[in-house]
């Protein structure tokens, strides 16, 4: 039997104010808990000096319901740590239609670039 191919990839990047999560892939109720995982492994990081939690969705090729309650919940998460979480997507993208859908999108503060996430983040006291 061949390997089966990663469904998700995740990179974890830690820059100065900042705690970046990267994914690849797709994000439905079988990838989704090793996402949830990753960030709550490393909120002890984000709360020793990270102004935010960035999550990189752009090369997020599937996004379902399991996805948008994962974004919701990471939110959640982020907030009882009081670091603020900035979601970084492709505004016309799987992504985004589903966050429409749920009507997440006008919920959360979503951003077309990692260098515009870390700017915002950057301005915040």
């Amino acid at each position: 039997m061949a390997d089966e191919p990663e469904l998700m990839t995740l990179t974890l990047r830690v820059e100065p104010g900042a705690v970046i999560v990267t994914v690849t892939g797709e994000i439905d109720s079988t990838t989704a808990p090793a996402l949830r995982t990753t960030v709550t492994e490393n909120i002890g990081e984000m709360r020793a000096g990270a102004q935010c939690l960035v999550l990189d969705l752009m090369a997020v090729e599937f996004f379902n319901s399991s996805g948008a309650a994962l974004v919701f919940d990471l939110t959640v998460i982020a907030a009882e740590n009081k670091v603020p979480l900035y979601l970084v997507l492709d505004d016309t993208g799987r992504v985004m239609r589903t966050l429409r859908i749920t009507r997440l999108a006008g919920l959360l503060p979503i951003y077309s670039s990692q260098a515009e996430a870390l700017q915002t983040a950057a301005r915040m006291p």
